[in-house]
């Protein structure tokens, strides 16, 4: 079994990454096609679909639990779509800078 952490790379729209950046939103509603597993970190690119553009502002979560098919809860099998997961997220960090600047700056450390 492979224990090792994934960094997945994503888009968060800003009505979405502005409240997990201010701590307000501790979850994320996506669909499940990445393998996402506990303590997994995502760096979430913040993404204007009205420009059609990335902000350059980026932030990392780790993912704190999961609601899946996978990992149901009372409700899973009638609330929620099977090709979908609710991950429960804890803010790692943020930074303004592009997502690749970001990446190399939280290897050096």
């Amino acid at each position: 079994m492979n224990d090792s952490k994934t960094i997945h790379s994503l888009k968060s729209w800003p009505n979405f990454f502005g409240p997990i950046v201010a701590g307000d939103r501790r979850h994320e509603l996506r669909r499940n096609d990445r393998g996402f597993r506990i303590g997994d970190e995502i760096l979430l690119n913040e993404f204007d679909p009205a420009l059609v553009a990335y902000t350059g502002r980026t932030c990392l979560v780790t993912i704190t639990s999961i609601t899946s098919s996978e990992f149901p809860c009372a409700v899973s099998d009638v609330g929620l779509n099977p090709d979908f997961c609710i991950l429960t997220i804890s803010l790692v960090s943020q930074d303004d800078r592009t997502d690749r600047q970001f990446l190399s700056s939280l290897a050096a450390h």
